[in-house]
């Protein structure tokens, strides 16, 4: 048996993100269908020279792909992020609909931007196992193990995140992580998941010259958090720490898009729908906080969020502030 499988490439070598009906991923939804048993080349129903070119593709994308002389092809699933397995476990017609999946990268969402500017505006996912310079909101490294984590970066067009789209893609990311850790997550005003007061995820949403937006998103999947060198600004968690298991990578990547389809794109509910939704998962409200922004530091209690989705703060006397963007970084009573 030949293994003719390929591992996903540095940024500098990668072929362009893999689309959801190219051939390549027709034919390893067929050979995932009956995953260790092989067809026949006859069967597949393409000449021996274009099976060659799909196979490459296959390999270039990171699928587990092995010939059997005289038997035929078979797949199996990696066990690691696959832009032509991630495809192909996807219904035809879903959302994103092209995906690259990287070893390594400076920013995922540098390298999305590049593709929304080359033909893939419509939607594309670009993951990587490894971010020599990721970042998070208001410039922030974010820390990662390689291998570990979900460091994934989607475009969407201005339709999608418009009106309410941070809340839209912060629920997306609590309801994709629910069946793990439902029971126990909340939202942090603005854009951070937490669990048991600490951050399980954050989101960045940065817009793009020609219009929509590259939505960030880093999910702490199989960290271990005494991994994490130095101080970090906040106490942070993982999938593994709150389970005490590994979880498959390339499972919480599904059910992140497949959330971010549903509200972002489905309109799940509307305006009104989504701050509900959001007020029902928002750990802030109610509690006495401190919120940093631009302009200084605020202190009051979090009494609920506006119709833009800004945090409503009752500063004390008749003050009252909506802030439109800030960080918060003190909870003086109880705990997140």
């Amino acid at each position: 048996m030949e293994r003719l499988a390929g591992g996903d490439r540095a940024v500098g070598e990668t072929p362009a993100p893999l689309r959801l009906g190219d051939p390549a991923v027709v034919l390893l939804r067929r050979l995932l269908a009956v995953e260790g048993r092989p067809l026949s080349l006859c069967s597949l129903g393409a000449p021996l020279e274009e099976l060659s070119g799909i196979i490459e593709t296959l390999c270039a994308h990171g699928a587990e792909v092995s010939l059997v002389p005289e038997v035929g092809l078979s797949a199996s699933r990696s066990g690691r992020l696959s832009a032509a397995e991630f495809l192909a476990c996807r219904k035809p017609g879903s959302w994103p609909a092209a995906a690259l999946c990287l070893v390594s990268a400076g920013s995922t969402q540098d390298v999305a931007a590049h593709w929304a500017q080359r033909g893939f505006a419509d939607g594309v996912v670009v993951s990587a196992d490894y971010q020599t310079h990721g970042r998070g909101r208001q410039g922030r490294r974010w820390f990662s193990e390689s291998g570990r984590n979900l460091l994934a970066s989607f475009v969407l067009r201005d339709e999608h995140l418009h009106p309410l789209g941070a809340l839209r893609v912060a629920l997306a990311v609590y309801d994709a992580l629910a069946p793990w850790v439902g029971d126990c997550l909340r939202l942090r005003w603005p854009n951070d998941v937490v669990a048991g007061g600490r951050k399980l995820a954050g989101t960045l949403i940065e817009p793009l010259p020609s219009g929509g937006a590259v939505v960030g998103v880093g999910i702490n999947v199989n960290q271990s958090m005494q991994a994490v060198p130095g101080r970090v600004a906040r106490p942070a968690t993982s999938l593994l720490e709150l389970l005490g298991r590994p979880v498959d990578r390339m499972e919480v990547l599904s059910a992140l898009a497949n959330e971010l389809e549903g509200w972002c794109l489905r309109g799940r509910g509307d305006e009104g729908a989504i701050l509900e939704a959001y007020r029902e998962r928002c750990a802030t409200l109610g509690r006495a906080i401190t919120v940093v922004t631009r302009a200084g530091r605020v202190a009051g209690v979090a009494t609920g969020l506006g119709a833009a989705g800004e945090l409503l703060v009752d500063a004390g006397g008749s003050r009252r502030v909506a802030l439109l963007a800030g960080d918060v970084v003190e909870t003086r009573q109880g705990e997140e």
